[in-house]
């Protein structure tokens, strides 16, 4: 067997070495181009690839490196081979097409129309100067078509799809079009499904400049009538922009020692425009209630833009946010216009807002400096904000409380991504394909939503066809970076990845290979895009689960009304943490676990232990996630599965599995033979059912300790000693509770069951 070197030893044989995608900046073609390049063996002995010519060692599997100092000689190769490609390309396909013909069947199927349409245009002649004539039939049927002239833009007429296509756009803007009467179908072909293309272009190029003034008149329209125009810099904006600056740093809000919000805005760029778009609102009407103007329509409940004669009524500098001039009656003015549902959204901004006053307003006012007139003042404007708190609803920092979340077995999991590739095979859209595979990113990944739309083609470890390449085993990796993960801060671990499992990769390279079918290029763009032949515009969020969560009748009425896309990786968590391991695994398994769902990769939240003790080994990581998420995604195949490996299954087979014995010796009756056979069938049963038993009591008593050693280990060392804040420190302990609870439960419910 031949003895790779190490990538040191390669750099002191032949100096600096480059990877592909420094390579490409030098070239003209894309790193795929230049990976099949050096597949074909056009680099000779200027590149070496890990896994062939030197060892496979973590963080660059399967990459490829040059030789820098030949970087010269690459770059002809490069362009020799290209020229190379192009000519012998072209060769080809002009020998290709001239010799094609297609019967008349075979060519209508080409064309994208109904054979008895393509009849009907043979026999008018449409296609006389591309025939070559076989024998001449009335039925046409025996009529050859030169394949070389075949094209789309030929044809008189087109279904809705090929004049998309025709027209670079997509199928909903078309029927969109068609909806508001913008585009329209002849009358002879009203009923059908075909267009005539050349009408259609006009009124598409009509429809879409119409469109595209409508947005920027619209567009000019919120410009210029913004809320924020009509108010003050000094007395209101400022204010706000403070607000929106001191959340954008992840600042907590802290009033009389205690946290009301522990984290900023996730995403500033955008919660920070919505939140001052929302804040201008609220202060724009309380500014027309204290000025005497009615902003609502009495009759219709509508908002009315204001007069010339209210514009003058209008005075800004009535309430100033520099002296906390904000009273629950500006609240009131505000409210009195909107529906419930929208008060309680917009308590999630004003909330936050009024409680960060609060704060400052506090800091302001340090209570062993305040004299006696200024305190008096002080209360007074703490009364007053407080009002306003007491009168908002009270606000839902976490709209999925922790009793409405909704936790899937594997079963289910599988019952719920099957009710979704039947969907796909319905309808074979680029929709609902994306709505199975978001599904099992959820499930086995552990990908959030919000990261879902961030996630791109080239985070997943790709080979050079722009497939994701797997070990021996058929695992792939994702590597995802901090920048398109949540609060850039749940990347996947640098050097193990983010294991895929081999029927993930599977799903995924299907997916590919229809996004590939769609763009131009291999090995790029966005997973999930408004529009499938646009890699670079992507999803702003994925929220079918809401409309789609009804059709899983299987589920029960409580999993379906809280079923989101996030249970999927809820149920990841629950997967691993109750999957039976044996003791050396047992022991790895929350390792494992946050690796998986990128959760804790730095170790952060283990503060001095995690600083002092040794990460786990790619082997123990592998073997975890092997055992927890490699699982049959046949139904059939499942409960066979989860038997053997030991798994809490659904109450459905338990139900099934208790009433089996029952059944097996009412059979069993005819026969004293036979009783005795189920009597040792029985025993034997009992015997490994009480085995698994007393195994996973002892691998939960043994996690149970770990636990209670590591929260002794924190409680004798102060937050500052851990190298974290106090609220860390009290919810690290707090996590840490909630794990051996959930370990005494498993062993109770085990003991139970035994009973």
């Amino acid at each position: 067997m031949k003895l790779l070197p190490t990538l040191d030893e390669l750099k002191k044989q032949h100096g600096e070495l480059i990877g592909v995608e420094e390579v490409e900046k030098q070239v003209s073609v894309s790193s795929e181009t230049l990976k099949k390049y050096f597949q074909k063996g056009h680099y000779n002995d200027l590149a070496f690839k890990a896994g062939v010519d030197l060892k496979n060692e973590f963080g660059f599997a399967n990459k490829i490196f040059f030789i820098k100092s030949e970087l010269p000689e690459i770059i002809k190769i490069t362009e020799r081979v290209k020229e190379s490609n192009i000519k012998r390309r072209v060769e080809t396909t002009a020998e290709k097409i001239s010799g094609i013909v297609l019967k008349s069947k075979e060519a209508a199927l080409v064309l994208g129309i109904s054979y008895e349409r393509f009849l009907v245009q043979l026999k008018r002649g449409d296609w006389d100067e591309y025939i070559q004539e076989y024998s001449r039939k009335w039925d046409y049927s025996e009529w050859s078509i030169k394949y070389a002239d075949l094209d789309k833009s030929k044809l008189e007429y087109l279904t809705l799809p090929d004049c998309a296509e025709m027209l670079n756009a997509t199928e909903t803007n078309l029927w969109q079009y068609k909806t508001k009467g913008l585009i329209t179908q002849p009358d002879h072909l009203e009923g059908t499904r075909f267009w005539d293309f050349k009408l259609l272009e006009k009124q598409y190029k009509a429809a879409k400049e119409l469109s595209e003034k409508k947005a920027r008149t619209a567009a000019d329209w919120v410009k210029n009538n913004a809320s924020w125009n009509y108010l003050s810099k000094d007395h209101q904006l400022d204010i706000i922009d403070e607000y929106i600056k001191y959340r954008s740093k992840d600042s907590k809000i802290k009033w009389e020692e205690k946290t009301f919000y522990s984290k900023g805005f996730i995403k500033p760029e955008i919660t920070g425009v919505n939140v001052r778009k929302k804040l201008s609102i609220f202060l724009f009407r309380a500014i027309c209630g204290r000025c005497g103007i009615k902003t609502m329509d009495a009759e219709s409940g509508i908002v009315k833009t204001l007069s010339e004669e209210q514009l003058k009524q209008f005075d800004p500098t009535v309430l100033d946010l520099r002296f906390y001039d904000l009273t629950v009656e500006d609240l009131r003015a505000y409210y009195n216009s909107l529906k419930k549902t929208t008060i309680t959204t917009q308590t999630q901004i004003i909330h936050p807002f009024v409680m960060y006053l609060l704060m400052r307003l506090e800091e302001e006012h340090p209570t062993w400096m305040i004299e006696h007139e200024v305190a008096k003042k002080y209360i007074v404007k703490r009364n007053q904000l407080l009002k306003i708190v007491n009168e908002l609803p009270e606000p839902s920092r976490n709209p999925s409380n922790e009793k409405d979340k909704v936790f899937l077995s594997r079963r289910e999991i599988m019952q719920v991504y099957q009710r979704l590739d039947d969907m796909h095979i319905a309808d074979q859209s680029y929709e609902s394909f994306k709505r199975k595979v978001s599904w099992m990113l959820s499930c086995l990944l552990g990908i959030r939503p919000e990261e879902m739309a961030s996630l791109r083609i080239e985070y997943f470890s790709l080979g050079d066809d722009g497939f994701i390449a797997t070990n021996s085993k058929g695992y792939g990796f994702l590597q995802l970076p901090s920048h398109a993960s949540k609060m850039a801060l749940s990347n996947s671990h640098e050097f193990f990845g983010t294991l895929i499992v081999p029927k993930l990769v599977t799903l995924l390279n299907e997916f590919f290979d229809y996004l590939y079918n769609h763009q131009k290029s291999r090995g790029k763009g966005y997973l999930f895009r408004p529009n499938v032949k646009d890699p670079e515009r992507h999803t702003v969020r994925l929220d079918w689960m809401r409309r789609f969560k009804w059709e899983f009748e299987f589920l029960s009425e409580k999993k379906r009304k809280g079923l989101e896309l996030k249970t999927g990786r809820r149920s990841l968590r629950e997967l691993i943490e109750k999957m039976p391991l044996e003791m050396e695994l047992s022991m790895v398994r929350n390792r494992a676990g946050e690796i998986q769902m990128r959760h804790n990769i730095s170790r952060k939240a283990e503060g001095v232990k995690g600083s002092y003790t040794k990460d786990i080994t790619i082997q123990e990581y592998y073997r975890v996630i092997d055992r927890v998420l490699n699982f049959p995604w046949n139904l059939d195949l499942l409960g066979a599965w989860e038997r053997e490996m030991g798994c809490y299954i659904d109450s459905a087979i338990k139900e099934k599995e208790e009433n089996g014995i029952l059944e097996f010796i009412e059979v069993s009756e005819t026969s004293p033979i036979n009783v005795e056979i189920v009597d040792e069938s029985i025993l034997k049963s009992v015997k490994e059912r009480n085995r698994r038993i007393e195994d996973r009591i002892g691998i939960a008593k043994e996690g149970k300790e770990e636990l209670e050693r590591r929260l002794q280990f924190i409680r004798g060392k102060t937050a500052r000693e851990l190298k974290m804040t106090t609220e860390e420190r009290l919810d690290l302990m707090s996590d840490i509770k909630a794990e051996i609870a959930a370990l005494d439960a498993i062993v109770k419910e085990v003991r139970q069951r035994d009973l």
